[in-house]
């Protein structure tokens, strides 16, 4: 067996029990129904979870309810400390973490899938030093015996629902703050990279934060996510995704409170017609990208903010062929494989779009 073939059995044998986190247990879900994680580089059947009910959700929610009272007025400090264990967890469980994000999101294991576990640790310690630091205004008051306070309180519980393309990074920059802030969570994972989830809830449930405050349900935006986004016991939201998907949440959320981060991916737009503007900005683009290309090509192109020039192209009508025809003359350069035989990013697998 290869060392790499072995790091693949190890990081799945190694997984936490594959159920649902709620009130602290891994619980099976009321759901027969099951969801199949797959390798997108193999087609290899990695694991299968649950699918969590509406049932489940209601469980879910329930739970970090009835942990909000205590765990908002945990003092600060507290809290804090809380999410450095909860960083030292994920560092020490880094490579196993990044070596499921690899296979079942597809990611290179060393130029993009550690990084992005360390970076989620990270997220963890600036929340937990920026909630020691939460400054509150003294307004003046008319009564010159009296001082008006200001504090800034935990809203409540909420729902976070996050995209396949990083997979505990983005969920970090939830749970890191909001965590900090007092807030309980329950956490809905992209269903086509949940064991991620599963390992990231692990290393939160190490981490000793009382039963409920942080839970997981695992399953489909129609389903699952409908659930929690819809459920009158969640007090905010938190969606990363597709600009549709936030204006569903949107409607369906009712009065929550939302905080949504939506489509955009540094579109380029080439007008139809040839001209000294189209030609200097091939020129850009092709310099920029023998460059440096990894802004562009990181994470298959599914990634927000690398790069505003050459990463998404809107090219009109016509001269779309050609247009492509000259880009992959740039950037045919990789071949995609499994995440641990090169060190390599995605040109490659970006250009099967074209």
């Amino acid at each position: 067996m290869s060392s790499s073939a072995a790091q693949f059995d190890n990081a799945i044998a190694a997984l936490p029990p594959l159920k649902l986190f709620i009130g602290g247990q891994w619980v099976d879900s009321d759901s027969n129904q099951r969801i199949d994680v797959v390798n997108p580089a193999t087609g290899e059947l990695l694991a299968s979870i649950p699918h969590a009910s509406a049932r489940d959700v209601d469980r879910a929610v329930e739970s970090a309810r009835k942990a909000w009272d205590g765990w908002r007025l945990t003092p600060p400090f507290e809290r804090a400390a809380a999410c450095h264990r909860i960083a030292d967890r994920i560092l020490a469980r880094k490579e196993q973490i990044a070596t499921v994000i690899s296979l079942e999101q597809g990611k290179p294991y060393l130029a993009e899938a550690l990084p992005e576990v360390e970076e989620s640790a990270e997220n963890f310690r600036i929340a937990a030093e920026d909630v020691k630091r939460l400054e509150t205004p003294i307004i003046p008051a008319r009564d010159p015996n009296k001082r008006l306070f200001t504090f800034k309180v935990a809203i409540g519980t909420w729902g976070i629902i996050t995209p396949w393309n990083f997979p505990t990074v983005i969920p970090s920059e939830y749970f890191g703050p909001g965590l900090a802030a007092g807030n309980t969570i329950v956490f809905k994972p992209a269903e086509q990279t949940p064991l991620a989830g599963l390992l990231l809830t692990q290393c939160i449930a190490e981490a000793g934060l009382p039963p409920g405050v942080f839970n997981l349900v695992c399953g489909d935006g129609p389903t699952t996510g409908d659930a929690l986004v819809a459920h009158p016991g969640i007090d905010g939201i938190g969606l990363t995704g597709e600009t549709t998907t936030g204006d569903t949440i949107q409607r369906r959320a009712g009065v929550k409170k939302l905080l949504m981060e939506l489509g955009g991916n540094g579109p380029q737009i080439r007008p139809p017609w040839p001209s000294l503007f189209c030609s200097e900005l091939l020129k850009t683009c092709r310099k920029e990208l023998e460059v440096y290309p990894d802004p562009k090509f990181y994470g298959a192109g599914e990634s927000s903010f690398r790069g505003k020039l050459a990463k998404s192209l809107w090219v009109l009508c016509r001269y779309i062929q050609g247009w492509i025809q000259q880009l992959v003359v740039v950037q045919n350069i990789d071949e995609i494989d499994r995440g641990f035989d090169t060190e390599t990013l995605h040109q490659s697998q970006v250009l099967l779009y074209a």
